[in-house]
């Protein structure tokens, strides 16, 4: 209505039907359902049209769901001077506005009820009724009744809660009964609120009443068994491989019986090494209760393993597979006791082989033979017998590890006798490695693979000499002189020519290596790995410079300091490529075969921080790339659907696919809706 003393001078305006979730008009949770255009003026003289009706019917979005507050407001645009009274422009439905995309159920739970009282380890009884008040069934046939254990009557403080299925759909104004017996765990007790809660199915916005207090209930604490270890008894001294009794007392003081099943653990401890961990006699199992107050015996028989020094015997007991074994506080942390008196125990005698001299010269040149006598003595009480072998090392820090270099190994020479027996063994031909250089170490181990038992003095067995290494200058490959095209084709077969020089100070050590070419995107050492990145969490990953390997060649025959060789070579350009500037790349002995130590004079320029870099060579090349193939562009055109639709027949869809574009599309494509595959 225009309620105004004028017609104004516009004569059109938006009307607008807005469903909003609460009771204030314009406001962020405004939803604009529809729009309408008004053409014509209002004169709000008497006897004339002041006013306009209209109706009109929405289509609501799928989806769409709520309890809402309609509105219509007119001029929704301001389009209309009104002199300020806007304040009027709207006006609310009287009655809510509720979507649904079902009619909803309203589960309630109208009853319930918990046993005053109960005791841990037992159980508790709980009943209750659900109920749907709503205006339709629920739309699942399955969902969860949950009875929770709370410290306060608000349903706060929430200690355990146990979940049981329904299963069946559940029609408006119906409902079913529950009873369970909820089982209490051992030790535990207090004063707890009981509620009953259900959900699961849509039930529009009745949400919020589906729990009920079932009441206040009391859970005791329940007698529980207390298993404690005692009197055990061991030998005060014993020899590896002797047969022992050690026998032991367990004892319920608790209130109730101890339910099986469990296990008596008998170990014995290192009290020289406290940070050891027990060594472990053997396990018995008890699958027999015992009754408050009683206890048993048990006598067991061992044998004494391979250890020397003092130990003392502990007992342990401690539940075992589904046992049923409870005990409350701090029964539980008693089950265990150690012997009040040590056990010696002492192994049997063995031999000692030790390495006595050593003969080794102190210095020698990288890559010579090398002779090492060395004498090894038996300063055990037992003598040896069999064979077994001596080793030889070439060391760093003098002290035998796996980073260590083998230079020889001999048979033993002969048994040895206890208390002294000696022998003389040589490695008359070791070989210094080539690479090494500077201080080091020849250590002798005798009996290297352990045949011999000398239990405990294994750690005995090496001997260590100091040696100086004079180093061998090797010699330094030099890649230089490369040509290749200044522009390629993909696919296409270039020439590459390259010089490889000896520009060291030796002649090389082998006199056959492997060359290789290879496409690159820049002059560095060639690498197949993607560039360098930094992932989203900031970590850096090191790359390459996506290398591709063009061809290998063999080269024989040594270089003299000096010499120099030429590789004349063709190669083929990858069929697949991009266009864009490239490096092909010459790489001398890029498996590194050859000893090297790159000389000060021929660093590579392009790569001056990389080891052997002058070993590689880079030219720049133009490749005209792969042309590009035509690509396939999908349409969907034509799509028809029924007019209308119910849940109790098909819907039918049709649609046609149509490529618009130059290339073929091959078959394995998915059709999507809202983003997933149908």
């Amino acid at each position: 209505s225009n309620v105004g003393n004028g017609t104004g001078l516009t004569a059109s305006w938006v009307d607008r039907i807005i469903a909003s979730t609460d009771s204030v008009l314009g406001n962020a949770d405004d939803l604009i359902l529809g729009s309408f255009t008004h053409t014509g003026l209002l004169d709000p003289s008497p006897g004339t049209s002041s006013s306009y009706s209209r109706s009109e019917q929405l289509i609501l979005p799928a989806g769409f769901t709520g309890h809402y507050n309609l509105y219509v407001q007119t001029d929704a645009g301001n389009a209309v001077f009104e002199n300020g009274l806007k304040s009027n422009n709207a006006a609310a439905a009287p009655n809510f506005f509720d979507v649904m995309p079902i009619p909803y159920a309203n589960l309630q739970v109208s009853q319930a009820a918990v046993a005053p009282s109960a005791v841990s380890g037992g159980s508790l009884h709980v009943s209750w009724h659900v109920e749907n008040v709503g205006i339709g069934r629920t739309d699942l046939d399955q969902w969860q009744d949950t009875v929770t254990l709370a410290s306060n009557a608000d349903g706060s403080g929430v200690v355990t809660s146990f979940s049981f299925d329904h299963l069946g759909v559940l029609a408006a104004n119906t409902g079913y009964d529950r009873s369970v017996d909820l089982t209490i765990a051992n030790g535990f007790t207090g004063n707890y609120y009981v509620f009953v809660s259900t959900s699961g199915p849509f039930e529009f916005t009745h949400t919020t009443d589906n729990s009920a207090l079932a009441g206040h209930t009391q859970i005791t604490l329940a007698p529980s068994a207390d298993l404690v270890v005692s009197n055990i008894v061991a030998p005060t001294a014993a020899l590896e491989g002797d047969i022992i009794e050690i026998s032991w007392t367990v004892l319920n003081q608790g209130d109730a019986a101890a339910l099986p099943q469990w296990a008596d653990t008998v170990s014995i401890r290192n009290l020289g090494d406290p940070t050891a961990k027990p060594v472990t006699l053997g396990s018995f199992y008890r699958d027999t209760a015992l009754g408050a107050g009683l206890s048993y015996t048990r006598t067991e028989r061992f044998t004494i393993p391979k250890l020397a020094g003092s130990w003392v015997v502990e007992v342990a007991v401690a539940p075992v597979g589904s046992s049923q074994l409870f005990e409350y506080g701090n029964a539980a942390l008693n089950n265990w006791t150690r012997d009040d008196q040590a056990m010696t125990l002492s192994v049997k005698p063995r031999p000692d082989l030790q390495v006595q001299a050593l003969d080794a010269p102190a210095q020698v040149a990288a890559g010579a033979t090398i002779q090492v006598g060395f004498d090894v003595v038996n300063l055990g009480s037992v003598g040896t017998t069999g064979k077994w072998t001596d080793s030889v090392y070439l060391s760093l820090d003098g002290t035998l590890d796996a980073s260590d270099q083998l230079l020889g190994s001999v048979e033993s020479v002969s048994a040895l006798d206890a208390n002294g027996g000696t022998y003389h063994n040589t490695i008359a031909a070791a070989q210094i490695p080539l690479y090494f250089r500077g201080n080091g170490y020849i250590i002798v181990k005798a009996d290297s693979g352990a045949v011999v038992d000398e239990y405990p003095q294994e750690a005995n067995n090496t001997l260590a000499k100091a040696i100086y290494v004079t180093p061998l200058v090797p010699s330094d490959l030099v890649t230089s002189d490369v040509v290749v095209p200044t522009q390629g084709v993909y696919g296409a077969q270039v020439e590459v020519r390259f010089t490889v020089t000896n520009q060291g100070f030796n002649v090389t050590d082998k006199n056959t290596w492997t060359d290789s070419i290879w496409l690159t995107r820049d002059k560095t050492r060639p690498n197949p790995m993607g560039p360098s990145y930094y992932d989203e969490f900031g970590n850096f990953h090191p790359g390459g410079n996506s290398g591709i390997l063009l061809g290998t060649f063999t080269h024989q025959g040594a270089l003299a300091v000096g010499e120099s060789y030429q590789q004349i070579v063709t190669i083929t350009l990858p069929a697949q490529i991009d266009s864009g500037v490239y490096y092909i790349t010459p790489w001398a002995d890029s498996y590194n075969a050859v000893l090297e130590d790159s000389n000060a004079l021929y660093i590579n320029p392009d790569d001056p921080n990389e080891v052997d870099s002058n070993n590689y060579k880079a030219r720049q090349i133009d490749i005209i790339g792969t042309p590009v193939a035509p690509l396939p562009d999908l349409q969907v055109v034509n799509v028809t659907a029924d007019a209308t639709g119910t849940v109790n027949s098909p819907f039918k869809v049709s649609w046609t696919v149509e490529n618009h574009g130059e290339g073929d599309a091959s078959s394995g494509w998915r059709l999507m809706r809202d983003g997933k595959p149908f």
